[in-house]
This record gives structure tokens, sequence and C-alpha cells, in this order.
């Protein structure tokens, strides 16, 4: 069997309400990336949550450019409660023969290795039941190269919060904008929990694999 016939199948969810300003370019973001190689085609999931704007369009026109990077890319209008959990829910029905989930906002980028470095984080440790990527705050994610720092106190606190746990695999600062957990333990956010990170996390420390990390690079705009 070949590296990529064992690689990770990964299937990255973007759950997006009222999101035409920045879908395009959360999309463009995903199709630049340095996917795993893997011998089945990762996959990206858009859930459309209840939008009153074109954002499921824009999404769909984005599909070209993720083809191109051999990526296969699903919009979906959520038939799930209007709000974030549903859309999680609608989501990952559309995510059951993948190895890997990838949970992402849409107004936020990734660093270019981001995916390929959480797959070889999970690759390496059989006990990584969930990881969440490390935010940089910068104050403009439309010219990324001119774009300056832009963390608060609480955010930089926090973020070294973040890496000392994460050491010892007890991650509970966790965040939303890019968590990733094997999909064979079945995490789903639970009626009633509005923190849907936390609810995930939590799940991920009781299942048979508890370690939890922070291992990769997300762009946040403070803005």
């Amino acid at each position: 069997m070949s590296d990529a016939d064992a690689a990770l199948r990964l299937g990255v969810l973007v759950p997006c309400r009222d999101e035409a300003a920045v879908v395009a370019r959360k999309l463009a973001d995903l199709a630049a990336q340095r996917w795993p190689a893997c011998a089945r085609p990762h996959r990206v999931v858009v859930v459309d949550d209840h939008s009153r704007d074109d954002t499921g369009a824009r999404a769909r026109g984005c599909a070209p450019a993720l083809a191109a990077a051999g990526v296969e890319l699903l919009v979906s209008a959520s038939a799930r409660r209007p709000g974030k959990n549903g859309a999680l829910e609608h989501g990952l029905a559309l995510l059951a023969d993948v190895d890997l989930v990838v949970l992402t906002d849409a107004d936020v980028l990734l660093g270019a290795d981001a995916l390929a470095r959480l797959a070889e984080a999970f690759a390496a440790d059989p006990r990584l039941g969930l990881a969440c990527g490390e935010q940089v705050f910068v104050d403009d994610l439309d010219d990324l190269d001119a774009a300056r720092p832009a963390a608060q106190g609480w955010d930089r606190w926090t973020a070294r919060v973040r890496r000392l746990e994460s050491r010892c695999g007890a991650l509970f600062s966790v965040h939303g904008q890019l968590l990733a957990w094997r999909a064979e333990l079945g995490l789903a956010p639970r009626a009633g929990v509005a923190a849907d990170d936390v609810d995930l996390m939590l799940q991920a420390r009781a299942s048979a694999r508890p370690r939890v990390g922070c291992w990769c690079a997300a762009r946040a705009s403070t803005s």
C-alpha cells in the first residue's frame, strides 16, 4: 500500500450564513492549500445556513478552482434549524466517508500548510482525537503580505495558555475558527450547548482518543 493509499482523507466543513462577501475568498484560500497526498479526493462542504444573500451561488462558482486542486466541493442548503449547531449537523452527515473532519469559519484564512500539518499530526499520534489551529490575528485579510499583527492582550495571553495546555494534550481553551477531529469519534454538537467548540473538545476528551492539541496556523482579522 502506498503512502497516498494510507493517507487520511480530509473533509472540510464551512458553515455559512450571509457570508457572500467572504465565501469566495475562503474557498480560494482552501484551493491554494498544500493538501496532503491521498488516493481519495478530499472534500469541502459549504453549508448555507438559511442565508438571505447569494452565499450559496458564490460558493458554487468556486468549484473549478477546487477541482483543479483535486478537491471535491459540495454546497448544500441546511435542512436543519437555523444556527451553527444545525449547520454542523447538516454538514457532518455529508462527511460520513472521510477520516478527518476539519471545521473552519468562512471569515478565516489558513496558513498555506495548515491542512497538511494537521494531517501529519494526526498520522503521527494515534491518541490525538482533536486539534485546533493556532490563531494569528492580522489587521487586513485582503492583503496578507502587507498585513500587520493585530492581536490584543487577551489574544496573546490565551495563545500562550493554549501552547502550554497543548504540550500536555489537555487543551481547554479551544476555538472554533479551525478545529479538526477524527471522524470515527462521531463528534457532533449537542442541543442546547451554544459553545460548539468547547462541547466538541469535551466529547473528544471523553473518547478513546483523548489527546487534544494546538497545531496549525489560522489567520483571523480583528475587524
